[in-house]
């Protein structure tokens, strides 16, 4: 059964000890001034500290992407983007991104990333940043923490898989059947829907649709998972490779 919020717990790790406030996304995906309806969850300072550089990578991969270059809010984090890979604190981090993408298209130091540009794509990064948006925007929208024995699978609207046709029948489900919560100016915005056709015992299997900066899509199934472990061993956030690209 889940855990109803009659006591704060980390909605990540039900941790009840050293909470604080995640947001989600991450604050860091909006430019300045930041929308007054950022959603944020109880969190505890030990899960918070350990997601930062993952929110980081996935923020500066959004919005270096050509699909959502266009965005005003993309377009004004991009300075913000690349003090961050210049940051000499952040030398491993710098290098394992600018690692990802191909040589030769690479243009840093003059505020430009070259059109084209090949990224192998950190796929477990990000799914650990959209599992815990996920998880957290479930706990905002039922009052409940979605139980540890469920997991989420995350495939990306560049991922070959998103053209599948039980996908796109999920996707535009979502977008037809519900209004999509915005915040930011389209930064961000998502659709959700209890699963169709979900077995009895799957009772919180449902899926999920996040949109960043009008461009960038991912549709997140939570459904319990199949494997017969402890489910205090799996979150945070140890998931299979899903995006395999």
């Amino acid at each position: 059964m889940p855990v109803r919020k009659k006591r704060k717990l980390c909605v990540y790790c039900r941790s009840p000890e050293d909470l604080t406030r995640d947001h989600i996304p991450p604050r860091s995906f909006f430019p300045q001034p930041r929308p007054t309806n950022l959603i944020t969850v109880p969190c505890c300072i030990k899960c918070h500290r350990e997601f930062t550089q993952d929110d980081e990578y996935l923020r500066n991969l959004l919005i270096f992407v050509d699909g959502n270059e266009g965005h005003p809010a993309a377009e004004a984090l991009r300075s913000k983007g690349f003090r961050s890979l210049d940051d000499p604190n952040k030398r491993g981090y710098t290098k394992s991104f600018f690692n990802s993408v191909s040589p030769g298209w690479v243009k840093y130091g003059n505020g430009m990333i070259a059109p084209g540009a090949t990224i192998t794509l950190d796929d477990e990064r990000i799914e650990d940043v959209l599992c815990r948006m996920t998880v957290g925007l479930f706990w905002k929208e039922h009052d409940k923490y979605l139980p540890l024995d469920y997991t989420v699978e995350v495939i990306g609207s560049y991922d070959v898989r998103y053209n599948n046709w039980s996908v796109q029948q999920s996707v535009r489900r979502l977008q037809s059947e519900e209004e999509p919560v915005n915040i930011g100016n389209g930064v961000f915005q998502y659709w959700w829907s209890w699963s169709e056709n979900a077995p009895p015992e799957e009772a919180h299997s449902s899926d999920w649709l996040l949109q960043f900066y009008e461009g960038t899509t991912f549709l997140c199934r939570v459904a319990r998972s199949r494997e017969s472990m402890n489910p205090a061993s799996q979150r945070p956030f140890a998931l299979p490779g899903f995006l395999n690209l």
